[in-house]
């Protein structure tokens, strides 16, 4: 093992904790560094980016899962109307007009917040 990219883990941290402050996803701030930083192609640095995402979202969802801190009940509620509409919004964005995908969202949105 080299220590040739020692300075990505403070970096990361940094990263990390930018993101986790300010709500935005950590791939937002992961691919500049993987391009810039290492040098990266774009297309494998915002895919590198993704990944790490991934993981930090999965890492505090079980955290919070063994803590008991989600309430699946009140999370089933939404996913139960949400999942037909993307479904139906696929399908409509297949066969529609270009105008009508922007509209079902919106629509969609406004039921869910409702």
């Amino acid at each position: 093992m080299t220590l040739q990219f020692w300075y990505m883990f403070p970096i990361s941290i940094l990263i990390a904790t930018i993101a986790m402050a300010s709500g935005v996803g950590g791939a937002t701030f992961f691919s500049p560094l993987f391009i810039l930083g290492l040098g990266l192609q774009p297309e494998i640095a915002i895919g590198t980016g993704l990944i790490t995402e991934v993981f930090g979202f999965a890492s505090g969802l079980f955290a919070y899962i063994r803590k008991r801190l989600i309430d699946f009940s009140l999370g089933r509620c939404p996913v139960v109307g949400d999942r037909p509409s993307g479904s139906t919004g696929n399908l409509g964005g297949r066969i529609g007009t270009p105008g009508h995908p922007q509209g079902d969202s919106g629509c969609g949105s406004f039921r869910s917040g409702a």
